[in-house]
């Protein structure tokens, strides 16, 4: 199988499709050709049967997929798993993909050959290439119908492949083998309960106001996380659970850049003032007038904190640009948000709550909207929402499952899709406290009250299926982690769960998560 993005323009948006012909409608969903004139039973430059493909445009199914692929490939057509750029996704042989290369470029539609895999080998890790989907929404909803679908091969290698490669010659103590990295995100997804899965739609800050079966899972696994590893996630959102919108969202990031200056006359120190105390500790009004920035400061004014705040603008304003001027008063489909592991989360909440060891970033963020709603500029009151979406079973989980949750949940600042700044995995060090008694009974917990053994029968049961079409490297990879049981190959970090920011600098200095 072959990878292929497609991006539309404005000029392909404008020409669009003869409405008439269905096989051209099909086709204009990925990149809106008008020159097909395919009728009923016929073909347009060798592309199957216009019923055949536009009936899989109807029928989403594992079930149809298996079928359509397999009657392209006995016409020794090669299968192509497209993408464009408004988040439509589907599987169509060769000879569309050349119809579209061959009109694309005149009505403004580029497309591109991602390869084979979009993989290549890097010390036994993903190494990025130019297969990520174009934009952070399309990325997410691919994601979310392949996981509501149990579809997991495919989302654990562009996750990884995304998220892996920030971490070659780092110093995080992660598995020596791939498999065993992708068998614990199999585990993750595996083992997760509907509040994930809620997470990764981004639907659950609404959901949750309302969902009765999803609040009494809730709060089984609010109550086993007082004595669980989990990780966690916040929700950018209103009373109601609606994320602000892009133009919402753009507001706070010019508001952010009134905030660092660099040249802040009296009406923006007195903005600084009043963001700075929206929240304890209080701030005087002279050290606000003498430059003083609460979330700019450590010992001094940080130099990498406006650094990170730049690049938070710089994603803020990458991600308003990515939607269509009509969409930029739409609630955003993904909130923005913010993921981390604990040991304890419901501890590490009040942390975040009272400003103690948290993410400047988000801090910021909550406090400017909530300026912004008490000056009446914001007709919402926008403030973090607090989840606990899995729980961690094995000792090896903790890092893997905070980068891999991360990368998933698409948490980072430079895509304006979250809060993370820093890398995700290194502040997990009290996965080694606990006993193997006690991660023991964790991982019984889990058996015994999740869908995990069911999850993994069906994984195991298309493994086959999964597999077919990746090269032999890849697919013994696969088999391993569906396979392997090796409860030792995890993580031997030893420093404290929280790294303070200082060593954190010093460690990645001006590091960008590109």
């Amino acid at each position: 199988m072959r990878y292929t993005t497609i991006t539309l323009s404005l000029a392909a948006l404008v020409l669009g499709a003869p409405t008439s012909n269905p096989a051209a409608l099909m086709i204009q969903r990925f990149a809106e050709i008008p020159e097909c004139t395919m009728t009923p039973g016929q073909t347009c430059a060798g592309a199957p049967r216009q019923d055949v493909i536009v009936q899989y445009a109807k029928d989403q199914t594992q079930e149809s997929k298996d079928l359509f692929l397999s009657a392209a490939k006995g016409a020794g057509s090669e299968v192509h798993e497209v993408m464009n750029n408004f988040g439509f996704t589907g599987f169509i042989p060769e000879a569309v993909v050349s119809l579209m290369k061959a009109y694309g470029e005149t009505v403004g539609v580029k497309v591109h050959d991602n390869g084979r895999t979009g993989h290549t080998e890097r010390r036994g890790a993903y190494a990025k290439d130019s297969s990520q989907p174009p934009t952070l929404s399309s990325r997410r909803r691919r994601w979310a119908t392949l996981l509501r679908a149990q579809h997991y091969q495919p989302v654990i290698s562009e996750v990884l492949q995304q998220e892996l490669p920030k971490y070659a010659g780092g110093t995080l103590a992660l598995p020596s083998s791939l498999s065993s990295i992708m068998r614990e995100c199999m585990l993750i997804l595996a083992s997760a309960p509907l509040v994930f899965a809620a997470a990764v739609d981004g639907t659950l800050a609404q959901r949750f106001l309302s969902d009765e079966s999803l609040q009494r899972e809730y709060a089984v696994m609010q109550e086993r996380a007082h004595i669980q590893p989990s990780i966690y996630i916040h929700l950018l959102a209103d009373a109601h659970g609606v994320a602000p919108t892009a133009d919402q969202y753009l507001v706070v990031r010019e508001r952010v850049l009134d905030y660092l200056g660099p040249t802040a006359g009296e009406q923006d120190h007195e903005l600084a003032w009043m963001i700075d105390n929206i929240t304890a500790p209080a701030v005087a009004r002279s050290a606000s007038d003498a430059g003083y920035r609460k979330y700019l400061w450590i010992s001094r004014r940080s130099p990498h904190r406006d650094a990170t705040l730049h690049r938070f603008c710089s994603g803020i304003l990458q991600r308003w640009t990515e939607h269509a001027p009509s969409d930029r008063t739409i609630p955003l489909e993904f909130a923005p948000s913010e993921c981390g592991y604990s040991i304890n989360s419901h501890i590490r909440f009040a942390q975040h709550r009272n400003r103690k060891s948290s993410n400047y970033v988000m801090n910021l963020t909550e406090d400017i909207c909530s300026h912004m709603h008490v000056s009446g500029q914001f007709t919402q009151l926008f403030r973090m929402h607090q989840f606990i979406i899995c729980l961690i079973f094995r000792p090896q989980q903790a890092a893997i499952a905070e980068i891999f949750c991360s990368g998933l949940l698409q948490v980072w600042i430079e895509d304006g899709g979250g809060l993370n700044a820093y890398p995700a995995g290194r502040s997990v060090a009290s996965a080694s406290r606990l006993s193997q008694r006690e991660w023991a009974a964790h991982g019984q917990w889990v058996l015994e009250n999740t869908r995990l053994k069911a999850n993994l029968k069906v994984q195991k049961d298309r493994l086959r299926r999964d597999v077919e079409g990746l090269d032999a490297e890849q697919d013994e990879r696969w088999r391993e982690a569906m396979e392997s049981e090796n409860e030792n190959d995890g993580d031997d970090v030893n420093d404290l769960d929280y790294v303070p920011e200082e060593e954190l600098e010093q460690q990645f200095g001006q590091l960008r998560m590109d």
